[in-house]
């Protein structure tokens, strides 16, 4: 059983069918529950009109673990698989005892759903982000034409004025100050360095004056 020489047997080595219905099983209730007792007060309202269901309110037994199950929205079948391994006591009854597992499965859910959001939030920033970065590039090429009547010619006057092609984020502030550009300057700088490589290029700021550029170079 220990094929892979792990030095413990798990459920999927022993019956990998069982395996995937109980690990399916679990994640369901993951999502439909909020914890042992919960499962059982829904199972028993669900399965209340059932043909052979019980009075107890913390006991669910056979029919109602499987018609209350259906009702609740379970799909996988088999519940008469899944009510057997449960029932370890063997007295055909389940109670919130036997459900301890949910809990840990409850929290699993809930911190992968608090991770899909976090994910969503750090997106929708990065993409709020991206979009000022672009608005900040419009603004400022529009400010460099209105003052040098070219963008290239803004690009050595005041930006790269070494004439190396490139240009630091201090560069950058520099220049804005220099311009009197009253615009989000951080913005800009992570819109034009967006490979973080510490420089910015005429051909990030406009590729289509750094193309013009290169023709003129190569005549």
């Amino acid at each position: 059983m220990d094929a892979d020489g792990s030095g413990e047997i798990t459920l999927e080595e022993i019956d990998a069918e069982e395996c995937a219905l109980w690990s399916y099983f679990q994640r369901w209730c993951g999502t439909r529950f909020q914890g042992p007792k919960e499962m059982i007060q829904q199972i028993k309202v669900a399965a209340a009109n059932v043909p052979g269901s019980i009075k107890s309110e913390e006991l669910v037994n056979e029919v109602e673990f499987s018609e209350g199950l259906q009702i609740c929205g379970w799909e996988g079948v088999f519940e008469y698989v899944l009510f057997s391994a449960l029932d370890t006591t063997g007295d055909s009854l389940i109670a919130a005892r036997d459900l301890r597992w949910l809990e840990a499965e409850v929290n699993r859910n809930r911190q992968k759903e608090a991770a899909k959001k976090q994910a969503l939030k750090t997106q929708a920033k990065r993409a709020q982000k991206h979009q000022a970065g672009q608005m900040a590039i419009i603004d400022f090429k529009a400010h460099l034409q209105h003052q040098f009547g070219s963008l290239f010619r803004g690009w050595r006057c005041v930006l790269d004025t070494q004439g190396t092609m490139s240009v630091q984020q201090s560069d950058l502030f520099r220049a804005c100050k220099q311009i009197n550009w009253r615009g989000d300057c951080r913005g800009l700088w992570r819109a034009l360095d967006h490979d973080t490589s510490g420089n910015a290029t005429i051909e990030e700021l406009d590729p289509h004056v750094a193309r013009l550029l290169v023709q003129f170079q190569l005549g």
